[in-house]
């Protein structure tokens, strides 16, 4: 009895260590890797697929009583409603806010028909979804934030039988898409701008109407946004749609002066002022992008009525200027610029060496050099004042990877 018991032990004790030592492959770790691994059912033979008859993007629709994903607004002031787009044209075009405060809210619906979705217990059992895309595009500062990156994934969510018709086909009431934006949907194949069929498909419950909120902000690139919508239903069928809309360009910045003082300046001394890039400080100069596009910035001035003398026969400028954007170039090596004789009509001024980023926060510096001051014996402390314009032009963002052309 005693032999067996022992033997007993030690084969248990073999055993435990024999796990224990697969358990952990390299002495000393307390982690290991393990792969997983799944595949996804796919829709029995005869399964019904789902069918993607249109979908669209427009401003966010949201009823300010129930909050809910309708087509209309309740108030008078907004004509009841808000969900055109900025533009004309067919599809979807959005103009950014131009404010780092205020973002773009986008709503992205799609018409789903299949024949589950007549009973609403079954509509939970419907994964229907949308992904955004960045467009295809770099910035010098962000060489890798969107080059057609997902933005994100979003739920669409089911609206009811008579919000569904009122937002995509008008009722008595209200206009509808339809009415007034028909060329705002891309549909499904077999179903170009068949209005009749979709409407009637969704006032007997055939079709359902799904629509999600995004977000674009208001530095998000200007261009194509791509975007997918998936449909998976619940005998596990899929169909899917894409289509693109126009985030529009804007451009916009925002400086924290208003005025530059270039204080006590000698003859033929270069005097500057220094900006920083806090937006509070006036008295250090700073510019804020606040738009979606990259921006030339072209700073232009008057001649603070130093006007000219002839050197040699020859007119020229009592004063010149410098201006840059950031840190460099060093002023030594940064070229003056004259006064623009026809201020403030362009062409005139200096475009700046560096480009404003989106969102981008930068320090300016100006610097003036006098080389005759007007009456200088008679009134040496006379104060020279004049006008200076600060303005931006839109920069054609790189496709990735070749930004270091500019």
């Amino acid at each position: 009895m005693k032999k067996f018991i022992v033997l007993t032990l030690t084969f248990a004790f073999v055993f435990g260590m024999s796990g224990f030592s697969n358990a952990s492959l390299v002495p000393g770790s307390s982690s290991d890797e393990v792969d997983t691994s799944l595949t996804q059912v796919t829709g029995s033979t005869g399964s019904e697929n789902p069918i993607i008859k249109a979908k669209w993007e427009m401003r966010e629709c949201r009823s300010s009583e129930t909050a809910k994903h309708v087509g209309y607004y309740t108030d008078d002031s907004y004509n009841n409603w808000w969900c055109e787009d900025n533009h004309t044209t067919d599809l979807a075009q959005f103009l950014p806010s131009g404010d780092e405060n205020q973002n773009t809210p986008v709503e992205i619906c799609t018409v789903v028909a299949h024949s589950l979705l007549k009973n609403p217990d079954d509509l939970d059992d419907f994964s229907v979804s949308a992904d955004v895309y960045y467009p295809t595009v770099q910035t010098p500062t962000k060489p890798t934030q969107f080059c057609g990156k997902m933005i994100s994934e979003i739920d669409l969510l089911p609206l009811t039988r008579e919000e569904g018709l009122r937002l995509a086909c008008g009722d008595a009431s209200y206009s509808g898409i339809r009415q007034l934006d028909p060329g705002l949907p891309v549909f499904g194949t077999g179903y170009v701008d068949d209005y009749d069929d979709i409407c009637h498909e969704i006032d007997q419950q055939e079709a359902v109407v799904f629509c999600g909120p995004i977000v674009l902000s208001y530095e998000d690139p200007e261009g194509q946004y791509l975007t997918k919508v998936h449909v998976i239903s619940p005998q596990n069928t899929l169909a899917g749609l894409n289509n693109e809309f126009t985030y529009l360009p804007l451009d916009a910045f925002k400086i924290d002066f208003t005025s530059i003082g270039y204080g006590n300046v000698a003859l033929n001394t270069f005097s500057s002022v220094s900006g920083d890039t806090s937006m509070t400080t006036p008295g250090s100069p700073t510019i804020s992008g606040t738009g979606n596009t990259v921006l030339q910035i072209n700073v232009n001035q008057d001649d603070m009525g130093f006007s000219t003398r002839l050197v040699s026969g020859t007119p020229r400028w009592n004063v010149w200027y410098k201006a840059r954007l950031g840190s460099t170039p060093i002023w030594s090596s940064l070229p003056y610029y004259a006064p623009d004789a026809d201020y403030p009509t362009p062409p005139g001024g200096d475009d700046l060496d560096n480009l404003l980023d989106l969102s981008e926060i930068q320090k300016m510096d100006f610097g003036i050099l006098v080389e005759k001051f007007l009456s200088s014996q008679e009134h040496p402390s006379t104060l020279y004042e004049g006008d200076m314009t600060i303005s931006g032009s839109e920069v054609a963002m790189d496709a990735c990877g070749s930004w270091p052309a500019h």
